[in-house]
């Protein structure tokens, strides 16, 4: 049996319900952003680099139970993501709420077991990844 923990893919195609994707669909339709919370700290993996990985697990001799973590192994917080954000939409205003934190207030993947069983590494960093979703999102916003 094999258990794959993804943390926070992201992209093109993405439910709005999801942070990245919500962010981006507010600041398109509305011109700002709204957020409860900037502190939150997650890892992201953008889909293209999650896909790799797990094309690469099918790969394994799959016969001893295995657990590993997908993601970038890097922590970004909730700020982080509206500021980058803010800054390819032309700086539109941002707001945060602060309220409080729920769930955990930092959640990051240790990839140490997926880097050394799959010669895995993600590509795409947050910035890069959040440009290719913001470019999908208005190109079907037009």
């Amino acid at each position: 049996m094999t258990i794959v923990r993804n943390f926070n893919t992201y992209g093109p195609g993405q439910a709005s319900t999801y942070l990245i994707p919500q962010i981006v669909c507010q600041g398109l339709r509305e011109s700002r952003i709204e957020v409860w919370n900037r502190e939150p700290v997650r890892d992201f993996s953008y889909v293209d680099d999650t896909v790799e990985a797990l094309t690469r697990l099918t790969l394994l001799d799959g016969t001893a139970p295995l657990m590993l973590n997908l993601g970038s192994g890097e922590g970004h917080s909730v700020g982080e993501v509206v500021d980058i954000i803010s800054r390819s939409l032309g700086r539109i205003p941002t707001t945060c709420l602060d309220k409080p934190v729920t769930g955990s207030p930092s959640l990051v993947a240790n990839t140490k077991r997926a880097r050394a069983l799959l010669d895995w590494r993600g590509a795409v960093d947050l910035n890069e990844g959040i440009q290719r979703t913001l470019r999908w999102y208005r190109l079907r916003a037009t």
